[in-house]
């Protein structure tokens, strides 16, 4: 019912004055704040992009989606996010490069425009930690394109091995020989 309701009004166009009906729910006991989460993606608009990076930065939502399922509704919003192509997902994603599989983080990073990707993990480089340094290196490979050689060259000489190896993988994969 909830989903009828969040695609009547995304065809009405009746999405502003609906975000305090969504809102409302989101605090109801009635229903399920992973019900109503889920049910925004239907809703395109940027009133609703603004609602669900609010709920992807409100350490509230650090709420379980379920008893087996190690995913929290903020990590619910950002998907969603992702999908929407906000850039706000991807600081919030790789706020936990450490912490997650990197696999799922390349699979929601493909979402968003490979521009803003790009120019995030250069930004996050020259602060990398030991622990994100080689996930971002490796990221690069991914999403980088020639712009990004300078900065990936010096680390191909790095005394660490796994360092060194994942960023000469990075730099063949962006030439297209990896």
């Amino acid at each position: 019912m909830l989903v009828c309701v969040v695609l009547l009004a995304n065809r009405l166009s009746l999405v502003l004055p609906c975000l305090s009906f969504y809102h409302c729910l989101l605090v109801s006991v009635d229903i399920s704040k992973l019900t109503v989460i889920l049910a925004l993606q239907y809703v395109t608009t940027p009133s609703v992009q603004r609602l669900l990076e609010r709920i992807a930065s409100d350490p509230q939502y650090n709420i379980q989606r379920s008893s087996d399922s190690p995913q929290t509704l903020r990590d619910v919003a950002v998907q969603i996010l992702c999908d929407f192509g906000s850039e706000m997902a991807i600081d919030y994603l790789l706020d936990g490069l450490a912490d997650q599989k990197l696999v799922f983080i390349e699979l929601f990073l493909a979402k968003v425009e490979r521009e803003r990707v790009r120019d995030a993990l250069q930004q996050r480089l020259g602060s990398a930690t030991d622990v994100t340094l080689g996930r971002i290196l490796e990221l690069l490979g991914f999403f980088g394109d020639h712009t990004v050689f300078p900065m990936i060259t010096p680390y191909i000489d790095d005394p660490r091995i796994e360092i060194a190896d994942t960023a000469y993988t990075a730099e063949q994969r962006i030439l297209g020989m990896a």
